[in-house]
């Protein structure tokens, strides 16, 4: 089971600039009142993990976030714990891709799958020992990814409390559909197994084999209707036809070996070897253009390593510069001073002439136009690569046919100067020509008929292969559901526990609480509660999800809760103190019959000036006030 811990939160802009404190485990509290910038430390967060959030989005006409859309070679920075193995997560706005510093070499992680078949997500699940698998929605698929799971980690404030799981990003029927919720508090929750979606992944891919190999044996089966005889018949019939051409063949070559003489068709030879001669000569041009076209072929392969070498190396110059300040002409790289500069002198004193000047060195956004216009060029010479791969092919193509053709020729030529050997005038000859053309005729429509036969019997094989796989892989997986379903049970039970106990001494007062089948809350049998009581309703069950990560080793949640500001819907100071104090009850009842051992967990709450527990007054780690102007972006001394 994995962990993650949140150590630090930079922000870095030409404009603006953020760095936090440290954070350690345990109780993490950031204070502040409205419009200071304690929900956009928790988008920062939430970006740097490869989250897409709307207010950082420069296209967006409305609800931007001007001080970071507006600001330029902005990146945020992450340094987190995962698996007590520190990381530094790096990202810049406005693209997707996330740079990764483990200490020893910078990896870069693109974020979604058209431009990687591995990505971030991929990364962090790994680390937090959840598989990524596939799911499906009618005829949509697509893969479960960090961005679900970091639904049931992060209490935000801009989703309706009613809703439950934190909003994704882009809303709709799919992304928020039952399938999503339910499998990410089973993934989280461990009531679902690695072996039950290993085994569900096995099941799909096998279904669409099994429905693919179907088609395409009945498929074949309607385009050749007329394949009645089995393969043996076919294949002894095919034989008897050969024996008869055999028998033919040797009939007239007997009756030509015994009524020799030589005729006019020299000419004919002589007509046929200058079409092979010219035939060998295209031949020999096609192998000199294919030869040249592969020369600059390797050329271009060379380019295309050259620039993707650049392009690595710019994806690491994109990474530190910023850090240690490396392309800065205003300050000396030795002794970390200002430099006065003198116009039309360099920064080794030398003079400057405007004639011998070159830029070497860029600001970010220059890099990463630079960045681009490699990926371009790359796209671009990778085209180039592509056009001369198929003019090769088409080349080998032809060289297939003229090859060919040329042994056609020969053979021809040979087929002559035999006839020139025999009488090849008689009515006999021709009669036995006729004859041996009827049966080649014959052969040749045997032999199509023995293909398709055999493509048809390979078919109904790999049919039949993909059948019994498909029903080998069902059984499998109805064991294995029938086996975690069974053991599910203890699990939810254990949930309804702690969540029951939760809002039993929340501000609701409940008398029962539980989950429905859609692992969504089910309070006192229905009844109407007012509408302060969906605060609480949805705090308490983020603190059981929590709290069953803490008690359980198959429980998957990485111990890690950022709750956002959760006053809304009309709900009380005291009531809101009351109800984020249990978070300490939640992590006593993980203590109870808990299998975990590692009890180490991180919680970040952001909320009103003294809007929390005064016993939490020792955990508040970072406080912004706007009347103080204290807001968590700093203006840049220019």
């Amino acid at each position: 089971m994995g962990s993650l811990i949140i150590n630090k939160v930079k922000y870095f802009g030409d404009k603006y600039f953020f760095e936090s404190p440290s954070f350690g485990k345990g109780i993490n509290v950031i204070e502040g009142d409205n419009g200071s910038g304690k929900s956009t430390f928790l988008y920062l967060v939430e970006y740097c993990l490869g989250g897409n959030v709307k207010y950082f989005n420069r296209n967006n006409k409305t609800d931007k976030y001007t001080k970071i859309t507006n600001d330029t070679n902005n990146y945020v920075e992450l340094y987190i714990c995962l698996n007590c193995i520190d990381y530094k997560i790096k990202r810049f706005f406005g693209t997707n891709d996330v740079f990764v510093d483990d200490g020893i070499e910078v990896k870069r992680w693109f974020l979604n799958r058209q431009s990687s078949p591995e990505i971030f997500s991929d990364w962090l699940l790994g680390n937090l020992d959840i598989d990524p698998f596939e799911l499906n929605l009618g005829a949509k698929s697509w893969v479960f990814n960090f961005n679900d799971i970091f639904r049931l980690l992060n209490y935000d404030q801009d989703t309706e409390p009613r809703k439950i799981f934190k909003s994704p990003t882009n809303e709709n029927f799919v992304t928020d559909s039952s399938v999503i919720r339910k499998s990410t508090f089973e993934s989280l929750i461990g009531i679902s197994s690695n072996d039950y979606f290993a085994a569900l992944n096995e099941y799909n891919r096998c279904k669409r084999e099994r429905a693919e190999s179907k088609i395409l044996y009945e498929r074949h089966k309607e385009l050749y209707p007329g394949l009645d005889e089995d393969f043996e018949t076919v294949s002894n019939e095919l034989e008897e036809l050969e024996s008869r051409l055999d028998l033919l063949t040797e009939g007239r070559d007997k009756y030509q070996s015994e009524n020799t003489y030589i005729d006019d068709k020299i000419i004919h030879i002589e007509e046929v070897n200058s079409q092979l001669v010219t035939l060998e000569l295209g031949i020999s041009d096609i192998e000199i253009k294919k030869k040249n076209l592969q020369i600059e072929k390797e050329k271009i392969q060379k380019i295309y390593e050259d620039i993707n070498s650049e392009i690595s190396q710019i994806n690491k110059i994109i990474y530190t510069h910023n850090k240690l300040d490396l392309f800065s002409l205003e300050i000396c790289p030795f002794c970390m001073n200002e430099i006065e500069r003198k116009e039309g002198v360099c920064i080794c004193g030398s003079e400057l002439k405007k004639e011998d000047y070159e830029k070497f060195v860029y600001q970010p956004s220059e890099y990463q136009s630079i960045l681009k216009h490699k990926q371009k060029s790359l796209e671009t010479v990778n085209l180039a690569l592509e056009s001369y791969s198929e003019e090769i092919l088409e080349l080998e193509t032809e060289l297939s046919d003229k090859t060919s053709n040329s042994l056609i020729l020969k053979e021809k030529i040979k087929t002559i100067i035999s006839s020139i050997e025999f009488s090849g005038n008689s009515q006999l000859i021709d009669d036995y020509n006729e004859r041996i053309i009827d049966v080649k005729e014959e052969i040749v429509n045997m032999q199509k008929d023995l293909r398709s036969y055999k493509e048809l019997e390979s078919l109904e094989n790999d049919y039949n292969s993909s059948d019994k796989l498909y029903q080998d892989i069902s059984k499998k997986l109805k064991d294995i559901e029938i086996s975690y379903k069974s053991n599910n049970k203890k699990m939810i039970k254990d949930f309804n526990y702690i969540y029951n106990r939760l809002m039993s001494e929340s501000s609701c007062k409940v008398t029962s609480a539980k989950i429905d089948d859609e692992y969504m809350p089910y309070i006192d049998d229905g009844e109407y509660k007012e509408k302060s009581a969906t605060v609480p309703k949805r705090l308490m069950y983020y603190f059981t999800v929590f709290a069953m990560g803490l008690k359980h080793e198959n429980v998957k949640h990485p111990k890690l809760l950022l709750i956002d500001t959760p006053e809304t819907d009309g709900i009380d100071d005291n009531h809101l103190k009351d109800n984020i104090e249990l978070f300490g009850t939640a992590i006593e009842l993980s203590k109870e019959s808990g299998i975990n051992k590692n009890n180490e967990f991180q919680m970040i709450l952001t909320t009103g000036i003294k809007k929390y527990p005064s016993k939490y007054e020792k955990y508040v780690k970072l406080r912004f006030n706007t009347t103080k102007n204290e807001f968590i972006l700093k203006e840049r001394d220019i």
